[in-house]
């Protein structure tokens, strides 16, 4: 693989790490600073807090695989009114030829594997640390090394989910390296089967260190403004990979590898927590149901539902100067949406719905088009400076839509719609919610369910996978269906050898 010699100062301490030969035959340059960084507890809290906050930049959840690139390439974009001088105008085309959608690609699998190894170096001076070092003992270190599995499963199963066919269509095929050791001196293109079996293992690591209870603030739940607060490390556990976003991690990969009856049992495990939180008075995830108008126009982001978000506190102005660029040759830039009025008024009747309603607004100086509300500036100052930073990448949602679709086919419809209809209900949408009967066909319902995921999807990136997934032929948008055939695989960059 390609060597970059890059070391990455990370929360204003040196984390080494770097691209893909990072961890292949580059030695730290400044070995004293490594051995300083992890001779503290607070040591330890930087660098993994600095692998989160190289995980928000705009190559991975900060932009591309959220409201960017992966976006485009599940047409949420509408680039048709023109040429190809705009941002993403390549990727919407889905041409994989260009320089625009290689250059997206190497970027993400750059600082991907850049995250990795930053995470595996930091596992490996977890195994050999005194646990008395931390101040809160067993269980900090329990939730740092946790996390740092977490962290190492998720990027690898995004990098999978790219760069190799889904497993419905080819599964033994070599697919891309599982990188567990640093330096890794000989990376080796594992089949898709094998890298699942790494993000299974490192999964069901990271599920066994993480509670439900962790440490982050005296009421001992992920309720509150807190989880999305930075004060200190045990705060903004929204913004880590808690024992909830694993346990959702967890069903989104089994769901990936059509392993239903699996991929239910993590999402029913945290619906029942959930309701049982209720029940007790926690607010464990914060479903937004029963918002009014006004509560629903100022939650952009509707964070009381999410499980996981990047947070970079340049996103307000990314998004907008990647919007705004769009603007120089024509009206439309090219984040706008499309064909977004068809989807929810025509198609599905849903105009009260408040994905509709409420976070797709009309684009600047065009009221025939519009874009999503969930990323600009929010004039509610204090809103702003929580909500602003938050990329969504696991959404409570999620869970529904797997408890459903597993439901609907097992022959319990009944339960199917009675989730799609709460999940409607949840989001202001009920005017189709008395053409859902517990008699429909699974085909009928899979076409609501694929509706549904396009819905809370938009500006958030999961749709593409969604249809990745079911190997659908198409990604169909409004009136217009567009063949997906060979379109769902990323070619590995050029730049990087593989064995």
């Amino acid at each position: 693989m390609k060597s970059y010699n890059k070391i990455f100062v990370l929360v204003a301490v040196a984390l080494m790490g770097g691209s893909c030969n990072d961890w292949l035959d580059i030695t730290p340059e400044d070995t004293t600073t490594e051995k300083n960084l992890f001779s503290t507890y607070g040591g330890y809290e930087s660098a993994l807090n600095g692998i989160y906050q190289l995980m928000s930049e705009p190559e991975l959840y900060g932009q591309e695989l959220t409201w960017g690139f992966i976006c485009a390439l599940g047409q949420y974009y509408d680039n048709s009114d023109i040429g190809n001088e705009k941002r993403y105008s390549f990727s919407e085309k889905l041409q994989y030829d260009t320089k625009e959608v290689q250059d997206y690609a190497s970027g993400i699998w750059e600082t991907a594997y850049n995250a990795i190894a930053n995470t595996n170096n930091l596992i490996q001076h977890l195994e050999k640390v005194d646990v008395d070092i931390f101040p809160k003992g067993r269980e900090e270190y329990n939730m740092i090394l946790g996390e740092s599995y977490a962290i190492r499963a998720m990027l690898h199963f995004d990098l999978l989910r790219l760069f190799a066919p889904a497993p419905v269509v080819d599964r033994t095929a070599k697919a891309i390296p599982y990188s567990t050791v640093y330096p890794n001196k000989i990376p080796q293109r594992l089949t898709t089967d094998k890298v699942l079996e790494h993000i299974y293992s490192d999964l069901a690591v990271a599920d066994s260190l993480l509670t439900i209870y962790e440490l982050e603030s005296d009421d001992n739940n992920l309720n509150s403004d807190m989880r999305f607060h930075r004060v200190d490390f045990y705060y903004a556990r929204g913004t880590r990979l808690n024992a909830f976003a694993v346990k959702a991690l967890r069903a989104r990969v089994y769901m990936y590898d059509n392993q239903l009856t699996l991929a239910f049992k993590y999402a029913k495990e945290l619906y029942d927590i959930n309701a049982a939180g209720l029940k007790e008075g926690y607010e464990y995830l914060i479903f937004d149901k029963g918002l009014s108008g006004a509560e629903a126009k100022r939650a952009r982001k509707l964070t009381g539902d999410l499980i996981f978000a990047a947070y970079d506190v340049n996103l307000v102005n990314n998004y907008y100067n990647v919007y705004i660029e769009g603007l120089a040759s024509s009206k439309t830039s090219c984040l706008t949406l499309k064909n977004v009025d068809y989807m929810f008024t025509q198609y599905r009747n849903d105009p009260d719905d408040w994905r509709y309603q409420y976070l797709c607004v009309y684009g600047i100086n065009d009221n025939s088009v519009r874009r999503s509300l969930k990323y600009l500036e929010n004039e509610d100052e204090e809103l702003n400076k929580k909500e602003g930073p938050l990329a969504p990448v696991i959404r409570f949602s999620e869970v529904y839509h797997i408890m459903m679709e597993y439901y609907a086919k097992n022959n319990q419809m009944s339960e199917a719609v009675k989730l799609l209809k709460e999940l409607r209900t949840a989001r202001g949408a009920i005017e189709r919610n008395a053409s859902l009967s517990e008699n429909m066909s699974l085909d009928d319902f899979m076409d609501e369910l694929y509706y549904d995921v396009w819905k809370e999807n938009i500006a958030e990136g999961q749709f593409f996978f969604y249809c990745k997934r079911l190997n659908l032929p198409y990604i169909i948008n409004g009136t217009q269906q567009l063949s997906m055939n060979g379109k769902y695989v990323l070619s590995i960059p050029a730049s990087e050898t593989l064995n």
